[in-house]
């Protein structure tokens, strides 16, 4: 799995994220017609997906894992708004998912010697 936030990339190919969810939450509207006993419910194309995961790295030492942690941190965060791309294959084929103007709403980076762990939860429209 690889996944993108704009320019940076935060999964390499060969990593897997942890903890991968996608979900969706639609506002409904409901219209009052005469003559009806019952409000009609409408789908008005108001989704909203939130997306999250976590990603592990190793480093050579303690040191470059906590220097990578901060840095990754403040790269990511300085992408306001951006297209978050996931790609995986399938069946030898190339699958992608892009969610247009995603927006970053909660980072968080911890340190176990020298592993880091990245936690993320983007929300966006609807995919491509």
């Amino acid at each position: 799995m690889k996944i993108s936030f704009g320019k940076i990339e935060i999964c390499a190919e060969k990593e897997l994220a942890k903890n991968f969810s996608v979900s969706l939450k639609k506002r409904l509207q409901s219209d009052d017609i005469i003559d009806a006993q019952s409000p009609i419910l409408c789908d008005k194309g108001n989704a909203r997906y939130t997306i999250s995961f976590g990603i592990e790295r190793a480093h050579k030492s303690p040191d470059l894992a906590e220097i990578f942690a901060f840095e990754f941190l403040k790269n990511i965060s300085e992408e306001a708004q951006a297209d978050l791309k996931i790609s995986w294959a399938k069946n030898l084929k190339k699958q992608n998912l892009i969610f247009k103007n995603a927006v970053l709403v909660r980072s968080s980076s911890s340190l176990d010697e020298s592993i880091s762990m990245h936690n993320f939860e983007f929300l966006a429209g609807k995919g491509e």
